[in-house]
């Protein structure tokens, strides 16, 4: 297994949309997978990672959760699709591939998601998720979609988080 390099913001890598998997046992997306959860378990405060905000080329339509305190606590979703969202919830974001020592926004998410996807080995699952779970499904689909969290802010709220993400690149 490998760590793997996380693309950051502003590479344009990061608006890339996941392609489908078509073979779950191809060699390359279970490898993917395992270095996902490596990455994850690495960076320690890393609820998931998406495919697609890696440096690999061809990023496929994956994520994985790393979810130590449960049962069963690494969760892999391919071919994601969320099927409902309840409620609304504005909580603290931050991302991996944006600078996630330094930006956290406050944004307005749902707080409960059924997904459906495939596990690791092929087979179709429907999940429900809440809260901070249901923030990070969300999360993670919205990067295999090419979507970032800095997309769903207002524009003031946009406007002065890029104006912190421009700072930090200049130190």
């Amino acid at each position: 297994m490998s760590i793997l390099k996380i693309l950051q913001y502003p590479d344009n890598g990061l608006r890339r949309i996941g392609i489908e998997v078509t073979d779950t046992n191809d060699k390359v997306i279970q490898k993917l997978i395992d270095d996902l959860f490596e990455t994850t378990v690495h960076l320690g405060s890393c609820a998931g990672l998406a495919a697609t905000q890696m440096d690999v080329e061809n990023a496929p339509r994956l994520f994985v959760m790393n979810r130590p305190e449960e049962e069963g606590g690494q969760l892999c979703f391919i071919n994601p699709e969320i099927l409902e969202m309840e409620g609304s919830e504005i909580g603290s974001e931050g991302c991996m591939s944006i600078y996630p020592d330094q930006i956290v926004v406050q944004l307005s998410r749902a707080t409960k998601v059924k997904v459906r996807a495939l596990d690791r080995q092929g087979k179709s699952f429907t999940m429900d998720f809440t809260d901070f779970w249901a923030r990070n499904v969300q999360h993670e689909v919205d990067h295999l979609n090419g979507v970032l969290f800095l997309d769903r802010l207002s524009s003031l709220k946009r406007e002065r988080t890029l104006k912190k993400i421009e700072r930090i690149l200049r130190q």
